[in-house]
């Protein structure tokens, strides 16, 4: 028995689909009970398929008898009758999974693969091409003769030849255990005619424009099973008398709209006749066009992919619109959806978004859909890779194998899954809060603490990092309790970490293990953590805030996941694997996992892709991303068979039945129809818009077809980047969008004085609406306030943060931190703001092992050398050792070794020491005056020094501390100075010291005064020494007492001397250490004036200074945080202050941000100075 063919002709929109229904649905109520009706179509077509057949059938008549099948669903339901169903098919996971087995198995065999194997998604890749090479029946014996044909020498011969070894490997592990849909196509061609339901069964196949080999195949078998075929497919036709003429143009070249669906009819009707000669197919025309019901849309299907002359048609059917980008295309379209369902009265299922880049538009349409509240569908899988359970097992595994790094640990961290916050604490625990924030304070510690190990994790011992860096004197402090108290609870929190990813770590790094073995290690993890409990939670509390596709991925992700253990056991079973092929497969298998999406519900706007959707009754379309490139897509290569390749495997099999795809040349004749049936899916209004830039701001040109648009519709909106300028009807479209252009409308206002009417009547409205009013206040709130108009607070505010014992306590540094910018000081003092701390050997680091080495040497030449230290010298270089083995243990030592780039630091500090200690014994051979004190502290409870607190205005009390580094005294100690050693900048000018930028040094004047109260001393100047080594640059060869000079040059101390030659050549003879130089009278030049003061002045600056504290002081609890930063000469505050980006401040912006001058100029600062210790102006800093 021959089948009896009709093919179903017609142009896109002519009623073919409801043909073939209308026909089936007679047939079956005609004969309720007779024979099987079938629809075959296309797998994503077959939902939208039945439900259209069940609405047409009355009364269910004839339901029993009929069928919708894709091929998918046609092989099982044959297999299942005829035997072979019972094999499970491999997933796209699984195939992945053991095509990566078989590769890492053949490495040494594979030449031209080899380089690919660890390639990401080259499996993927791999497994396509193998698909496609079964869908054309070309087996490994076909590739292995077309590698040795003439046409496919060299590379191409090696390639055919690999891939039929991976192919034979592939079937032969699938063979008895596995199949998939190419195997079960193969055996549905075998067993069809065995199938009982398909013996003269009536059969329309409809939706398909093209059917490959395999396919082929099956309508061979179907022509000698079943009764009647017929066949729709979408071409031109012509009527000439009773007959149908389809050997039009279009059809016929190779480069018409439908050549493919003629040569598919040819094909068919080849193979009908090759069954029996005499049987003939009919043909059924559909002329009328029935979907495009309005002119603009039926002229744009007859001729837009054409070569006719177009005309303007003005019915409003057709809009183009231009945007300047993606994302503002997008909530056009959403805006214009909500037009149409507010003034038009559609449905939202009435409705889809067709685009063609998915990977732009998707995550711009979601997003902007939901904020105009449409409910919306996307009608694709969703990759899963980055899921949180799918990351959790990457990175578990990952820390697993590769070390316990701070990366892979806190990405499986911040995965959720971890149980990191325990039972609520005891009253008076500490709490990390919720586990987000809990993993933020571990990262936290991790980073200062340089735990990067599993030893480190795994450790028995406490973690007590912080508990050795506080002396028990100072652990009752209530920070310092804090500290502790939160070390403590993130100790707990890392012992709760560790156990289960060291017992999966053991577990998965065992030798020899299997793929069971590590799958069962993974599961059991998974289950420790609790993973599926957390995951229902997550599921319902998406469903209850209507996140639905996140319902839907935390849903189906605990299976897919499952699903992939049991495919990797399933591919390598009890067999030795090593780590590193399991880590493989594992990675392959996570990066295939997908989720499908779910409709939120029957009333929804469909986003689908052009090539594969499911669209059907679409009153209206928005064809989106219409740029050049994207309309028609550039070809690009796909799979591992480039176009070159392809043409000569075309070439090896032209004296055989087989053939293979052309690739992107074969491809670039496709695109004119799908484009053509994407723009004919409207039925009443087509939207087509264009982007003029991309997301990153690259220029994009629109396609060539919107230029014959533009012919049908010569207006085009254009929405720009600047929103309010615009007037357009899609600019008020929903609340949440618009409260975004108004701030910007507001902004525009406030910084212009210009803004449209319309943006004022906007805000009135939200003003009056209870919904948005709140949100209204927010972001004018945002808008129009910042930190530096919040100049100040409120006294009891400040009181609270800077001095809630009523006492204010710190360094001069907290004060001139004030001085320098106000804000700072709150940010740093009030809010307690910093930088992390991070495991690094840092600048203030080197600072201190420098500043312990020094005070150590000088204590060593006091107390062994009786002070003198040129006796010291010869021992020097030893003593420099001893001290660095004795200091660096204290400071940062795991930090300095724990790397080779780190060590070299030691060496570093080393030279330096020892060439200040070179330059510091130099002078003190020049020098008159010999050290007294070192590491001098005051100001705490436990210091030989005691510093009188500052009586401040409202009965607070300011408590200043520091270290003064060393003071030397004359012999007779009628005269002292201080000095500090200093790895930076060493300024010390007047109108520093005036506005109160450098204090430091003048307070140690002042302590050291009172510490020798019962003496007559008098300041002789206080000085910077400069800890560095500095690099001499020179373009000739210098001998080593220039070298010496030149080095001297670079450390000379500066600061402020007493003028009084006698006493500065006391401090040093001939001048050589300090900023000062001496006439040949011995007199002091001009040129150190700037260095010089006076003892009035000196006496003045020391009066001065608890006047400057004090006032600084009352300043802060007065509630000053202006954002004020100061600009001296060519530094400013804001060069290297980390508040930057909360401030905002920026004078470049023009937004009335201006530094806090500072005069150059010593004489009137030291005016100013002597003018307020005199009373007669009051200190402004």
């Amino acid at each position: 028995m021959t089948a009896k063919l009709e093919f179903i002709v017609g142009r896109a929109g002519t009623g073919k689909t409801h043909t073939c229904l209308a026909s089936m649905t007679k047939a079956l109520e005609h004969e309720p009970l007779g024979r099987q009706r079938i629809l075959l179509v296309p797998e994503h077509m077959t939902y939208a398929a039945e439900r259209m057949l069940a609405e047409s059938l009355t009364h269910s008549a004839g339901f029993l008898q009929a069928y919708v099948f894709g091929f998918r669903r046609l092989a099982r339901q044959v297999l299942m009758e005829t035997g072979g169903a019972h094999l499970p098919r491999i997933s796209d996971i699984g195939r992945r999974i053991l095509l990566k087995d078989i590769l890492l198995k053949h490495e040494k065999e594979l030449s031209v693969f080899v380089r690919s194997i660890g390639k990401r998604g080259f499996t993927e890749t791999l497994g396509r091409t193998i698909a496609e090479l079964k869908r054309y029946r070309l087996t490994t014996d076909v590739l292995r003769a077309a590698a040795d044909d003439t046409h496919t020498q060299g590379r191409l011969s090696q390639k055919l030849k690999e891939l039929a070894l991976i192919m034979d490997d592939l079937s032969a592990r699938m063979e008895g255990r596995l199949t998939d849909q190419t195997d079960r196509m193969e055996r549905l061609a075998a067993q069809l005619k065995e199938a009982p339901f398909l013996c003269g069964a009536e059969i329309w196949v409809d939706g398909f424009e093209f059917f490959n080999p395999q396919e082929m195949a099956v309508f061979h078998e179907l022509f000698r099973t079943a009764d009647t075929v017929h066949i729709s497919l979408t071409m031109d036709g012509r009527r000439s008398g009773n007959c149908v003429q389809v050997n039009l143009p279009e059809n016929i070249r190779d480069t018409g709209l439908f050549a493919r669906s003629y040569q598919t009819m040819q094909a068919l009707s080849q193979l009908l006749a090759e069954i029996d000669p005499t049987a003939a197919p009919e043909i059924c025309l559909m002329e009328e066009q029935q979907r495009a019901q309005k002119p603009s849309l039926a002229a744009m299907e007859r001729h837009l992919f054409g070569h006719a002359r177009l005309t303007p048609i003005a019915d409003n059917a057709l809009k183009l619109v231009e945007a300047a980008n993606p994302r503002l295309e997008a909530e056009a379209v959403a805006s214009d959806v909500l037009r149409l369902a507010r003034d038009e009265g559609y449905r939202y299922r009435e409705i889809a978004v067709l685009v063609r880049d998915m990977d732009t538009y998707a995550d711009l349409l979601l997003p902007a859909f939901a904020d105009c509240g449409i409910p919306c569908h996307l009608d694709a899988k969703r990759p899963s890779t980055h899921h949180p359970l799918a990351e959790l097992l990457r990175a578990a595994a990952q820390t697993a194998w590769r070390g316990w790094g701070y990366d892979t640990v806190f990405r499986a961290l911040r995965t959720g899954f971890f149980p990191v916050v325990a039972e609520p604490a005891a009253e008076g625990g500490f709490s990390c809060g919720d586990w987000q924030e809990a993993v933020d304070r571990l990262e936290n510690y991790c980073l200062a603490f340089g735990i990067r190990s599993e030893n480190q994790w795994t450790a028995t011992e406490d973690w007590d990092f912080v508990r050795r860096t506080i002396s028990e004197d100072a652990r009752e402090t209530e920070q310092n309790a804090m500290r502790i108290a939160e070390e403590i609870a993130l100790d707990d929190i890392r012992r709760r970490i560790a156990a289960p990813l060291s017992l999966l770590t053991q577990n998965l790094r065992r030798e020899g293990g299997s793929a069971h073995e590590r799958a069962h290690a993974l599961y059991k993890f998974l289950t420790k953590l609790e993973a599926p409990q957390t995951l229902e939670m997550w599921r319902a509390e998406a469903d209850a805030e209507g996140r639905l596709a996140d319902a839907a991925a935390h849903r189906q992700i605990w299976a897919s996941c499952m699903t992939l253990l049991e495919q990797l056991v399933e591919v390598s079973g009890d067999e030795n694997l090593s780590a590193r092929d399991f880590e493989e497969l594992l990675e392959d298998g996570l990066d295939a996992l997908e989720i499908a999406l779910i409709p939120p519900g029957l009333d929804h706007v469909t986003i689908a892709a052009f090539d594969e959707n499911s669209l059907a009754g679409i009153r209206a379309a928005y064809i989106v991303g219409a740029n050049a490139g994207t309309m028609p897509r550039v070809g690009a290569q796909q799979g591992v068979l480039s176009d070159a390749d392809r043409l000569s495997i075309r070439e090896s099999l032209a004296h055989t039945n087989h053939t293979i795809f052309g690739g992107g040349h074969e491809q670039s004749f496709l695109e004119r129809y799908q484009l053509y049936r994407g723009f004919t899916e409207a039925r009443e209004y087509l939207w087509v818009s264009y982007a003029l830039s991309s997301a990153d701001g690259a220029a994009l040109a629109p396609s060539p077809l919107i230029a014959r648009l533009r012919t049908i519709c010569p207006t085009v909106l254009s929405i720009p980047l600047a929103m309010v300028e615009r007037t357009d009807d899609l600019v008020l479209s929903a609340p949440h969008p618009v409260l975004s252009s108004l701030a910007g409308a507001l902004l525009g206002k406030k910084e212009r004085g210009k803004m449209l009417p319309l943006w004022g009547d906007v805000y009135n409205w939200m003003r009056s609406n209870a919904v948005m009013h709140p949100l209204l206040r927010l972001m004018v709130r945002g808008l129009v306030s910042s930190p530096r108009e919040e100049e100040q607070l409120s006294l009891a505010t400040a009181k609270q943060l800077f001095a809630r014992d009523g006492r204010i306590s710190g360094s001069t540094t907290r004060l001139e931190t004030f001085r320098q910018c106000p804000f700072r000081h709150f940010a740093m003092y009030g809010l307690g703001l910093k930088e992390r701390d991070v495991y690094e050997f840092q600048g203030n680091d080197f600072g201190t092992l420098l500043h312990e080495i020094l005070h150590g040497y000088g204590e060593w030449v006091r107390t062994k050398h009786a002070n003198d230290w040129c006796a010291a010298e010869p021992d020097s270089a030893a003593k420099i050792d001893e001290l660095m083995h004795e200091v660096i243990p204290r400071i940062r030592s795991s930090v300095l070794m724990s790397r080779a780039s780190y060590r070299h630091r030691i060496e570093r500090i080393r030279r330096t020491a020892q060439q200040v200690i070179r330059h510091l014994t130099s002078w003190a051979k020049a020098s008159s005056f010999h050290p007294l004190g070192f590491e001098i502290s005051f100001g705490r409870g436990m210091d030989d020094v005691r510093l009188e607190e500052f009586q401040l205005a409202g009965g607070a009390t300011l408590s200043l501390r520091g270290q003064i580094d060393r003071f030397d005294v004359t012999k007779t100690r009628d005269y002292y100075l201080v000095l500090d050693y200093k790895t930076g900048g060493t300024s010390l000018l007047l109108p520093e010291i005036r506005h109160g930028l450098k204090m430091q040094l003048l307070l140690y004047l002042f302590v050291i005064r009172s510490l020798l109260h019962d003496t007559d001393s008098f300041p002789a100047g206080m000085l910077y020494a400069p800890v560095v080594n500095p690099i001499v640059k020179s373009d000739v060869r210098l001998d080593d007492s220039d070298l010496h000079k030149m080095v001297a040059k670079d450390m000379v101390l500066t600061g402020m001397l007493i003028d009084d030659p006698e006493i500065t050549q006391s401090i040093d003879a001939m001048g050589e250490h300090l900023c000062i130089t001496f006439n040949k009278d011995k007199s002091i030049s001009k040129a150190s004036a700037r260095h010089i003061r006076s003892r009035e002045e000196f006496e003045q600056l020391l009066a001065y200074l608890p006047q400057l504290i004090r006032t600084t002081a009352e300043e802060i609890l007065r509630g000053n945080i202006q954002v004020a930063p100061y600009r001296f000469r060519d530094r400013n505050a804001c060069t290297f202050c980390t508040y930057r980006s909360i401030c905002s401040f920026d004078p470049e912006l023009g937004q009335g941000d201006r530094y806090r001058e500072i005069a150059d100029n010593a004489q009137a600062a030291m005016e100013e100075i002597a003018q307020m210790v005199c009373g007669e102006v009051t200190s402004d800093g």
